[in-house]
């Protein structure tokens, strides 16, 4: 009986953490869409893409 109460409390654990992950997965996209957009916006100082990144590099000779 012991273990079956475990064994539930844990199955209850893992779910919470199913969701947790998944939430976090979901806000990971988010953001990472979040970032593409600023990126592609030149209103927005220091969001610059990786491309423009390289260029400003190569032009300061780093």
């Amino acid at each position: 009986m012991e273990y079956e109460q475990e064994a539930n409390e844990l199955e209850h654990e893992v779910e919470d953490m199913e969701k947790e992950s998944e939430q976090l997965e979901e806000e990971i996209e988010d953001t990472k869409s979040d970032w593409d957009s600023k990126q592609h916006d030149d209103r927005v100082p220091g969001a610059v893409r990786d491309d423009q990144h390289e260029d400003a590099e190569d032009d300061d000779g780093s």
